[in-house]
């Protein structure tokens, strides 16, 4: 799909849109464009995500005039039939904010009324997991040529907006540092202030170079709570994701159950976890606690180039008890892991901000920016966001 109204002002840049991950491999999608930090925009996730989910894809791809891949943008049109994400689906987002207690600091005003109904069907832009909503760009463009990379690809994106039925655009984490933020603000998005994103980096060499980076008193309290895990006769290690998944299902549904979120059956979480292991292969991998013989505990760890990444968890609660099995099987043997296999960094995605603050993680401020198409939705958002005050981070 391409034509009028797809081209940024500087006719060098053509802009065209595909509907299928298959369509970007031969345009090196990973190697022109995804970078290290890019896992869930990586050739391999899109495709997962085709597998697991109907939320119709759009791609917005971005060539010079010599036909060659300078910018990508990942877009999906999110209706009130999508499934009830609470952090992409921007109806559900707005309500989940202006519900808390700190809504202020997220630059949240309140919903009055029907405010988060009028913004939708969105068109959701940069990513469809936390955290880091990119657009991307190829590494070696000048700072001229990544500007109209980026305005043609917002361009489309409204062109598209429109297109397709969407009420609003919007990028739910737009990493504070970003130049993106920048630009979406001349475009007329409006900011808030969406979750903070936790990653380790791994600038040591042991797990005692690890403890150095904690306080005395956490120090400490690691120390006794590894030494509990070998009085329970927990042992940690790491399987193929494939070899585990019916094991682990009971265990991820009960994290689920526990947490109010509106669960999968049986069949469709063992599916989704089944296609990520056929894609990713010997990337994607479960380090388990275990104990009697039984997996008590996992977290689902995908590998992108020297990254880590943390994706989804689940314990065995009637054994699990007062033992603190999450410290040590998403801290300590997640970082013990990386140590043995050359990760350089690990992205924890949001959440817990607190607790993976206090295990050595940085914690980046992620940014959602939303903008109405039509007057309705803008004045929607208007009244939702502190509008035309810029959002700080605390």
């Amino acid at each position: 799909m391409d034509g009028p109204g797809l081209r940024s002002n500087l006719s060098i840049v053509k802009v065209t849109i595909l509907s299928a991950a298959a369509e970007l491999e031969p345009l090196d999608w990973d190697g022109r464009l995804v970078g290290a930090g890019d896992f869930y925009l990586s050739l391999s996730w899109l495709k997962v995500l085709e597998g697991v989910s109907s939320v119709r894809p759009f791609y917005l791809i971005a060539h010079d005039g010599h036909g060659r891949l300078q910018a990508g943008l990942t877009a999906y049109l999110m209706g009130t039939d999508a499934p009830a994400w609470d952090f992409y689906r921007l109806d559900r987002v707005l309500r989940r904010l202006a519900a808390l207690p700190d809504r202020d600091e997220h630059g949240i005003v309140g919903v009055r009324g029907r405010e988060p109904v009028t913004v939708m069907p969105h068109l959701l832009l940069g990513g469809r997991h936390t955290a880091h909503s990119r657009l991307l760009l190829a590494a070696d463009l000048t700072e001229a040529e990544q500007r109209a990379a980026r305005a043609a690809l917002l361009q489309a994106a409204e062109s598209l907006g429109r297109e397709v039925g969407a009420r609003s655009l919007a990028f739910m984490f737009v990493d504070e540092q970003d130049p993106l933020r920048g630009d979406l603000t001349e475009h007329g998005y409006l900011p808030f202030r969406h979750a903070q994103a936790a990653v380790m980096d791994i600038g040591f060499g042991t797990f005692d170079g690890y403890l150095s980076r904690l306080s005395a008193h956490r120090r400490k309290r690691v120390k006794r709570e590894r030494r509990s895990f070998a009085e329970a006769g927990v042992v940690f290690k790491h399987r193929p994701l494939g070899e585990v998944i019916e094991e682990i299902t009971p265990l991820g549904m009960a994290l689920e159950s526990r947490y109010g979120a509106e669960g999968d059956t049986v069949a469709a979480f063992q599916r989704s976890l089944r296609i990520v292991s056929d894609i990713l292969g010997e990337r994607a991998m479960a380090l388990t606690a275990e104990q009697g013989g039984k997996i008590r505990g996992y977290v689902v760890t995908m590998r992108w180039n020297d990254v880590l990444i943390l994706r989804s968890a689940g314990f065995d609660y009637d054994f699990k008890g007062k033992l603190p099995l999450y410290y040590g099987l998403i801290f300590y043997h997640v970082v013990e892991y990386a140590l043995a296999t050359g990760v350089r960094q690990v992205s924890y995605s949001i959440e817990a901000a607190a607790a993976k603050k206090s295990r050595g993680c940085r914690l980046i401020d992620e940014y959602g920016m939303a903008r109405g198409l039509d007057d309705e939705a803008a004045g929607a958002l208007r009244q939702v966001l502190v509008s035309g005050q810029p959002v700080t981070g605390s």
